[in-house]
């Protein structure tokens, strides 16, 4: 990140979290002490600097990519630790919703060349949304399945949540659509998460696919170049 991107995202980022720690700090010292009303207002101003904050972030993460400021730092990443840590990410929202969180990796599978933080953020923004749109009880999980010739492999975030029509989901990549989509409306979601998702996967290389059905669950699929193991 040059020196301007650096500015911008101080310039950016310094007024959110300042706001964030001063709702953190009136929850923890003065909490008990407000109305039922203050207390929900609070609570919106903490989520509200969240959201924006994220919002920033995937802005200059989209900057960076577009002007080809982003460079992947390559390296051999075990794809079993890489999806626990993931999983980790979301543990505490899938708790309080009593989700399970499961993933089905095949044994012995050969680490696979990625940027593992950018991996990372592509793949815990796809299970955040998993788990923040699938209803208590319900079940979120990684699936991985290399291709035949052991050239690619796949990893599929999938869930039991609400689901996304069919007619919106050729919107899902697309940022801040002018026409909002039912579902967009739904869900508060401005595009600009899964934009910078299919982003960081195709400069690996590889694609991003969704599938839905309406009330029944969403399967996002990550194709990604894969070394091939060698016999």
């Amino acid at each position: 990140m040059d020196n301007s991107t650096n500015f911008r995202s101080h310039k950016l980022k310094t007024p959110l979290n300042s706001m964030l720690a001063i709702a953190k700090a009136l929850q923890n010292e003065v909490y008990d002490l407000l109305s039922e009303q203050q207390r929900q207002s609070l609570n919106n101003l903490e989520d509200s600097a969240k959201h924006l904050l994220q919002l920033i972030n995937h802005i200059l993460d989209l900057a960076d990519i577009e002007s080809n400021k982003m460079e992947l730092q390559l390296a051999s990443t075990s794809i079993q630790e890489l999806c626990d840590s993931c999983l980790s990410f979301v543990k505490p929202l899938a708790l309080q919703k009593n989700i399970q969180l499961s993933v089905q990796v095949p044994e012995e599978l050969a680490p696979i060349q990625v940027d593992e933080d950018r991996i990372r953020q592509a793949f815990i923004n796809l299970l955040s949304n998993a788990v923040k749109y699938t209803p208590d009880g319900g079940k979120v999980w990684i699936e991985i399945q290399p291709n035949a010739t052991n050239e690619y492999i796949f990893f599929s975030i999938v869930d039991t949540g609400i689901g996304i029509p069919s007619d919106d989901l050729f919107q899902l990549f697309q940022p801040l659509v002018p026409d909002e989509s039912s579902y967009t409306r739904r869900s508060a979601n401005t595009g600009l998460g899964l934009l910078t998702v299919q982003r960081i996967i195709e400069l690996h290389g590889g694609s991003v696919h969704a599938e839905s059905q309406l009330g029944k669950g969403s399967r996002f699929t990550v194709k990604l170049p894969w070394k091939k193991i060698r016999e």
